[in-house]
Formats: C-alpha cells, sequence, structure tokens
C-alpha cells in the first residue's frame, strides 16, 4: 500500500495501478485496495472504471464513508444519478458525522439538485469544519454560474453577500 501512495504523489498513476492490481491478485478482495485503485482511475480520466472499484469497495465493506463520500461526490460533480450521490454522502455522513469533506460533498450534491439554501449551508458548516475559506471559491463558483447562466434564485445582491459572509467567517479564524 506505501507503495502505491508512493507512486500516487509522484503522479506516476501506470505503477500505483500496477502495484494495486497485483496486491489485489495476491491478497483478495480488500475495500482500502479497491478504493485506492478508484482513485487512480478517476486521475486517469476513467470514471467507469472507477465507479466500478468505488461499488466493490462499498459491497466489501458497506461502511466505508471514503469510498462511500467519493462515489457520491463524483457522481454530483457530473450532475448525474443525483439521489444515489445523496444517499452516498448521507450514508457517509452517518459513518462520519463532523467530517467536512463529507459535509462539503453533501453541499454540492444540494447545489446540483438546485437546493441553494441546503449547499450553501452545508458549504458553511464545512468551512467552519475545516477551518478554512476554501469554501468560499465553492460557493462564489455556485452562485457565479447561476449568475451568469441565469439559473436558480440568485441575484447580483446576492452573490455580494457571500462575498459578506466570508469577510464574516475570516474574521472568526
Amino acid at each position: 500500500m506505501y507503495l502505491a501512495n508512493t507512486h500516487m504523489k509522484l503522479k506516476d498513476y501506470a505503477k500505483a495501478e500496477s502495484v494495486l492490481t497485483s496486491a489485489l491478485l495476491k491478497f483478495g478482495a480488500n475495500d482500502v485496495l479497491h478504493f485506492n485503485l478508484a482513485v487512480v482511475f478517476e486521475k486517469t480520466g476513467r470514471f467507469d472504471a472507477m465507479v466500478d472499484e468505488l461499488k466493490r469497495a462499498i459491497e466489501i465493506n458497506p461502511k466505508n464513508a471514503d469510498a462511500l463520500n467519493y462515489l457520491g461526490y463524483s457522481y454530483a460533480d457530473k450532475s448525474i444519478m443525483l439521489s444515489e450521490a445523496h444517499e452516498l454522502v448521507t450514508r457517509a455522513l452517518e459513518i462520519k458525522p463532523d467530517d467536512g469533506y463529507i459535509i462539503d460533498s453533501l453541499g454540492w450534491v444540494y447545489y446540483r439538485q438546485g437546493k441553494y439554501d441546503l449547499a450553501l449551508k452545508n458549504l458553511r458548516k464545512a468551512a467552519e469544519l475545516l477551518k478554512t475559506t476554501l469554501w468560499f471559491w465553492s460557493i462564489l463558483a455556485m452562485y457565479t454560474r447561476n449568475s451568469v447562466n441565469l439559473k436558480g434564485p440568485l441575484s447580483t445582491g446576492r452573490s455580494l453577500a457571500v462575498f459578506g459572509e466570508r469577510r464574516r467567517l475570516e474574521r472568526k479564524g
């Protein structure tokens, strides 16, 4: 596993895939190995293979919150299977209720479902848990996309409110 992680950090995904595939052949089904292979597939643009590996990881260990979250977020990111994405991320959140990354994913699912108030609420909570203002860029992207494309109940005034919210959180931190 360490060798595969080293190759992944070096962005040598072919070697990481080889190590993980060999480990699966040698040791059999393992949710962590399948999860890491899924990450390699995602990094190399093989979405369907990534989904298959994440589903295997979840089948082996239904409480693998990282796999549940990764699959749910990946669906939401592509705006596909949003009901399943919500279910997956919600299951992950039941396992790790205070995980800012999972709460961030839930915010993204809500955004893709057009539930902007719930999206903003969850992104704020994630930002506070993660103690970061990186969430601001996600929220700004959400507002900008909707404002520029004239979709959703967003206006310039509301977009400006995001800037105020960012300043409020930065002062707290």
